[in-house]
């Protein structure tokens, strides 16, 4: 190997030869600048570094940068730091590489990751803009996602990502659509929400799920269980049992939405006077509400356990509300029969709500019932009715049980028609 004093000039005059040669430096042994074949240089660096065990020695060679980037008396100070570093027993190399490692960590401990990303979503939009129910709702999808996607940065997160864990979670589920849709949909909204955000870090993201269609058929909102879906829905929530037949149960008789019966707390429950009690934040439509209680109502009720002295009516350990409605539809719909039509807990709501009007309910009852903001009355009237139609929704829920009992084949007498 040639050697020569490496000077500025003198390197960029160099040529490439067929093969690649490497000019010493004769001022700084173990310097050299190398040429490949296609005319690269590459300043190296050729030092003896002593082994752990200070017995052995290691021979190292570094590419310290190019000649297009490093100066040769750039490059020149490096290669005489990296050799009295190795002078001292410290190898520069491996010292880079540890460096490098602990940039990696820093750097991951300060990445936005997908946990980051949901604890920030939770803190500044969810508690903010959702009720305590609904908060509960969304951060149960995104708490799906944590085990396969909580430590990846929220940046690098992709459609692929989405989509494997989506169809893995399909595999041998054949009602596994509506699940995914809600997952993956919680997903997007998280995202559409960061890529709003005034901070330039989130405004950044790419949305992975922006593109990804839904799996189910869209919902169609006027299913309505027939008597003999209502039979066979009782019969299947026998088999399932506590809590979740009783929710069940419930969202028939009373016509109240799924959280509000399911995440329904004691302190709601006035069981001297037979009435529930729906506080404004509670309420979907932030409207307070009561309920009357009928006898086969009050019969679930009073006839519920108190799990761990807990709040709640429905709960599994004592400490939260019964929240996994999911798997209890899946539960009873497979009871009811495969050749059960698809439908939602939701669907209770509006069947109560038709079998209401089959025994003559007017309908301004069965909207105050329901907790309508309006209800078939609207415009001025709608402004100076305070009316609550008390009695007739007392009546009308008390009606709608024995309606129910006749149904299910538990007759305590005929159902006497409230249109006249």
């Amino acid at each position: 190997m040639p050697h020569i004093s490496i000077t500025q000039l003198g390197a960029e005059r160099l040529r490439a030869s067929t093969t690649e040669t490497v000019y010493w430096d004769k001022n700084l042994p173990g310097f050299g600048l190398r040429v490949s074949p296609k005319g690269r240089k590459s300043f190296i660096c050729q030092y003896r570094v002593r082994g752990a065990k200070g017995t052995t020695w290691k021979e190292r060679q570094v590419v310290l940068g190019t000649l297009n980037f490093l100066t040769v008396a750039e490059a020149r100070d490096r290669a005489r730091r990296y050799k009295a570093q190795a002078s001292e027993g410290i190898d520069p190399v491996e010292q880079m590489k540890a460096s490098a490692q602990a940039e990696e960590v820093q750097r991951k401990a300060n990445a936005l990751t997908f946990a980051k990303l949901v604890d920030r979503y939770t803190a500044e939009y969810l508690r903010v803009n959702r009720k305590p129910a609904g908060v509960e709702e969304r951060l149960r999808l995104l708490r799906r996602w944590l085990p396969a996607l909580g430590d990846k940065p929220a940046s690098d997160v992709c459609e692929a990502d989405i989509l494997t864990f989506v169809n893995e979670l399909l595999q041998g589920r054949a009602n596994g659509r509506f699940e995914a849709d809600h997952l993956v949909g919680a997903v997007r909204h998280m995202y559409a929400w960061a890529r709003k955000h005034h901070d330039p870090k989130l405004r950044r993201l790419v949305n992975p799920a922006a593109n990804i269609a839904n799996r189910a058929q869209p919902h169609t909102r006027d299913r309505v269980l027939s008597h003999e879906e209502i039979k066979r829905l009782w019969s299947a929530c026998d088999q399932v049992g506590w809590p979740g037949a009783l929710i069940i149960k419930l969202l028939l008789l009373t016509g109240q939405r799924v959280n509000e019966v399911a995440q329904v707390p004691w302190s709601e429950l006035d069981l001297t006077n037979r009435v529930w009690n729906l506080p404004a934040e509670r309420a979907k439509n932030s409207r307070a509400h009561f309920i009357h209680l009928s006898d086969f109502a009050m019969e679930i009720i009073e006839g519920l356990p108190l799990i761990n002295n807990s709040p709640f009516v429905f709960t599994m350990d004592g400490s939260r509300p019964f929240t996994n409605t999911d798997q209890l539809y899946h539960r009873v719909r497979c009871l009811m029969g495969e050749d059960t039509a698809p439908w939602q807990l939701r669907d209770l709501r509006r069947t109560a709500t038709t079998l209401m009007a089959e025994i003559g309910i007017a309908p301004h009852v069965a909207d105050k019932i329901l907790n309508h903001s309006t209800g078939k009355i609207s415009g001025v009237a709608a402004i100076y009715n305070r009316f609550q139609y008390l009695d007739e929704r007392k009546a009308a829920l008390n009606a709608l049980a024995r309606f129910i009992e006749t149904l299910i084949g538990r007759d305590t007498g005929n159902v006497v028609p409230l249109r006249a």
